[in-house]
């Protein structure tokens, strides 16, 4: 038989896949084997459904709006001590600060 059709290979046909997800809902992983004609293990097929059914709820999950992060980091200890400070990086660079 063809690689493909060995029990033990990894590789999902399409006509494999198919059979497992008509008979998802209605048959046993034991009975999906055996619609398989043995082409697969059940670990393989148990395997299968485990997968398929995580990355659909992944999937679900990114829908939902994501929301949060770290924030904004709060002022320097510095500027809260100073009545009335505001940063001018513009005029923190050409010395300005010091010419008063």
């Amino acid at each position: 038989p063809p690689a493909a059709t060995q029990p033990g290979t990894i590789a999902w046909t399409p006509a494999e896949e198919a059979i497992v997800r008509n008979a998802k809902g209605k048959h046993k992983p034991e009975q999906i084997v055996m619609l398989l004609r043995n082409s697969k293990t059940l670990a393989q097929v148990k395997a299968y459904l485990n997968n398929r059914s995580k990355t659909a709820t992944a999937s679900s999950l990114d829908d939902t709006p994501k929301r949060g992060g770290r924030g904004r980091k709060p002022p320097t200890a510095a500027m809260n001590t100073l009545p009335n400070a505001n940063l001018d990086a513009r005029s923190l660079l050409r010395g300005a600060q010091f010419i008063k």
